[in-house]
């Protein structure tokens, strides 16, 4: 059994996600200005030439790689879920 998405319901799925996703992306750049994945490794990642330079890097930013609440991922998660269930909560 196959059934229609109403055209307003898609329209309002979009619009959740332009808020919760575009939305901020956009601000972002207009804030900042396009910022390259090259930079962050040659600021951040660029003097690590060995194992031991490794070690000290881990050493370093333990902390900070075992705190999940400043891992990005964690909160794309947390955001997908709050977002699926506003969408279901919207085509309820």
């Amino acid at each position: 059994m196959k059934t229609e998405i109403e055209p307003i319901k898609i329209f309002n799925i979009l619009g959740v996600f332009a808020l919760i996703y575009i939305f901020p992306l956009f601000l972002s750049y207009l804030q900042t200005g396009p910022i390259l994945i090259g930079d962050t490794y040659q600021i951040e990642i660029s003097y690590i030439k060995g194992f031991s330079d490794l070690i000290k890097h881990l050493v370093r930013n333990f902390k900070y790689y075992i705190n999940i609440f400043s891992n990005p991922i964690f909160w794309f998660f947390v955001s997908a879920f709050i977002t699926q269930k506003t969408i279901k909560w919207i085509n309820s």
